[in-house]
């Protein structure tokens, strides 16, 4: 008697909860705001999955130049960390743009939250990644700090950060109105050990937006 062998096997879907957005921005470097840090699940099938079951999704507003974020719309371009949050020779990356973003190497006995601070400014060093035959996407290979980007934060502008953020995560409809953005705050998370210093600054590569980026 001849058995069929089963040929099924069990299948695994991921479905991440935001997405960066197919990028017009040059690789180099960028100014941009980071508005967000969500948590999802990091898929059985990645690397890091063994030592992270949790990941970090951080989600930037960035902009094509420091002259133009102001007055264009930007793109939301996200990056994935684990949340192993360690520092010393090997720092994770989640505690290393944690302790850029701060602008200091954060202490054994130091606690650190970002959420009271947001939009917090930065400057993100962008790559390009093809994903398809006419798509590509701009990848986050460091983040820098921007201390020139915290004079743009007036009110008005803060509520235009907001208001798109919130249009992106309601799937790309425009809100009625901008949600309340909190005051900055002194950031607050522990943290067992010192990480390496915070690499200085590239300088930015200034460009003209694109003819078809949107004003607001």
């Amino acid at each position: 008697m001849t058995r069929r062998r089963n040929t099924k096997v069990p299948k695994q879907t991921y479905t991440a909860q935001f997405f960066s957005e197919p990028s017009a921005l040059t690789p180099g470097l960028h100014p941009g705001f980071l508005v967000a840090i969500t948590e999802e699940a990091t898929p059985p099938t990645w690397d890091m999955y063994k030592s992270s079951p949790r990941m970090y999704r951080w989600h930037f507003a960035v902009g094509h130049s420091a002259e133009t974020i102001s007055t264009h719309v930007p793109e939301l371009v996200t990056a994935i960390t684990s949340k192993i949050f360690s520092g010393g020779k090997q720092s994770s990356k989640n505690y290393t743009w944690h302790c850029t973003l701060i602008g200091h190497e954060i202490q054994i006995d130091e606690e650190v939250d970002l959420d009271p601070s947001l939009p917090v400014p930065c400057q993100v060093a962008i790559s390009r990644s093809k994903a398809g035959k006419d798509v590509e996407w701009a990848i986050v290979d460091k983040l820098y700090p921007w201390l020139e980007g915290a004079a743009l934060l007036s009110p008005t502008f803060r509520q235009k950060l907001a208001l798109w953020w919130s249009m992106k995560q309601a799937g790309g409809e425009q809100p009625t109105e901008a949600p309340t953005v909190p005051a900055p705050a002194v950031p607050q998370m522990s943290q067992p050990a010192p990480a390496a210093p915070v690499p200085p600054p590239l300088a930015p590569t200034a460009a003209p937006a694109p003819a078809t980026r949107q004003a607001w």
